[in-house]
């Protein structure tokens, strides 16, 4: 298995506000930092095709499966990182039809699933529905007397997904 990739274990699924659902992972994930975040989450491909997983070529390039063997591998943003315990934390914006959502909804505590990368670029706050892993990371971050407020395009409440957020973390 190249460097760049592991398999972690499924550890727990908890259903969040709003659509999402918190993935607990757990490995080794020392090579994640507050800067490097993201990651390819990598799964089987459709139709029940054997697994195959990257491998190194001769020259050390990572050889990723190909055609019927492709992975899916959509990019995620780390909600969570704790190297003590090797535990990593996404949140999945559940939707109808896609591959993710689909994988999600029938793995169970124990499935071992691909983790590829980590990706630098860090939080910036703002962003889409999707973006808000990274916002959540930054009201957490916050120090006590920061205020952090989060609004969602149509100012509906329900739109915002729960974060677990210190009390400096507010939704408007």
């Amino acid at each position: 298995m190249p460097d760049n990739a592991r398999l972690m274990t499924v550890q727990a699924i908890e259903q969040l506000d709003c659509g999402f659902c918190r993935l607990t992972l757990e490995a080794d994930v020392s090579r994640f930092s507050d800067t490097a975040i993201h990651f390819r989450l990598g799964l089987p491909p459709a139709g029940g095709s054997k697994l195959v997983w990257p491998r190194l070529g001769p020259n050390g390039a990572t050889i990723w499966p190909k055609g019927q063997d492709a992975l899916h591998l959509p990019v995620y943003t780390a909600r969570r990182v704790d190297p003590q315990s090797g535990r990593l934390e996404f949140d999945l914006y559940q939707r109808d039809g896609d591959r993710t959502t689909h994988w999600a909804a029938h793995t169970s505590n124990g499935a071992r699933v691909l983790v590829a990368g980590h990706g630098g670029g860090g939080c910036r706050v703002g962003g889409p529905l999707l973006g808000f892993a990274a916002n959540g990371r930054i009201g957490e971050a916050a120090s006590r007397g920061v205020s952090r407020r989060s609004r969602s395009r149509s100012d509906r409440e329900r739109d915002l997904p729960r974060f677990n957020a210190r009390p400096a973390f507010s939704r408007r």
